[in-house]
């Protein structure tokens, strides 16, 4: 009588398995109590590795969020997004403007030495980089970054009213020109210089922090980065203009706080707008 053949040993297919070249994947089929491996070469496993996006991949409403062509993305339709659009236009007329009309207005309306002149401006990307730094950390911080967050644009508001300063006129009233103290100079290039970091941090970072794991986000960045760029463009072009029809900076810098404040009420709303994603 012919006995039949005892069973191979545990890990006996396992072996020839791995010596003919497949990888032994960890979800093991088992076989009679023998754990016994699918027949999986190394360029599947590799594929299916580089295939896997459930950790580094895009949101998971990403893999079922199609449109048509000829619909608009679903973050067009979300009041964070505008608040968003509003606080980068308005923070990036204000910073870009003022940086490339800053030498400028000291040396022709001041009538400051040109080397005296880059030194300011050297202070305020000095105070901009420590402002970075600094603020990049904080707005990660759960605890205090809306505390952070607060401060960023009041910083900007307050760099942006430093330059300016109200005298009485003849008949009585008063007009806002830009400062020529060099004291108040200085402290505008370090208050203004920890704003503009600041700021800039924020507006950078603020979209990622909201809809960094959304689908399309891609799109929305490209969207917001035309939008500061477009407020770059507007604040020089006016600033220039401003200047050439007044014969001062006094107008061009007397809008930027009415920007500051602007930049302040959107980062405020940005909290308060419903995030809902897409199904």
């Amino acid at each position: 009588r012919r006995h039949p053949a005892p069973p191979p040993p545990p890990g006996a297919r396992a072996g020839a398995a791995e010596a003919a070249g497949a990888v032994v994947p960890r979800n093991l089929a088992k076989e009679g109590g023998v754990e016994v491996p699918p027949p999986q070469t190394v360029g599947q496993t590799l594929a299916e590795i580089v295939d896997d996006s459930s950790t580094t991949g895009p949101h998971p409403a990403a893999s079922h969020h199609r449109r048509a062509p000829w619909q608009l993305p679903w973050w067009m339709w979300r009041a964070a997004t505008w608040h968003l659009v509003g606080m980068s236009f308005f923070a990036l007329y204000i910073i870009n403007s003022m940086i490339m009309t800053l030498g400028l207005f000291l040396r022709l309306d001041v009538g400051l030495p040109l080397a005296v002149c880059g030194l300011y401006s050297s202070v305020v990307f000095a105070m901009s980089v420590a402002s970075k730094v600094a603020f990049g950390l904080a707005l990660d911080s759960p605890r205090y970054g809306g505390a952070s967050s607060a401060l960023a644009c009041v910083l900007l508001l307050l760099g942006t009213l430093m330059v300016l300063k109200v005298s009485r006129t003849d008949a009585g009233g008063f007009t806002v020109e830009p400062t020529t103290d060099h004291a108040r100079l200085l402290v505008f290039a370090v208050v203004y210089g920890l704003g503009y970091g600041a700021v800039y941090t924020l507006v950078q970072s603020k979209a990622a922090k909201l809809f960094g794991n959304c689908p399309d986000f891609c799109e929305l960045q490209g969207f917001l980065a035309a939008c500061q760029y477009g407020g770059s463009f507007c604040g020089v072009l006016l600033t220039g203009k401003l200047r050439d029809y007044s014969g001062s900076y006094g107008v061009a810098f007397a809008i930027y706080p009415c920007l500051a404040v602007l930049v302040c009420v959107h980062c405020c709303l940005i909290g308060r707008a419903p995030l809902t994603m897409p199904r």
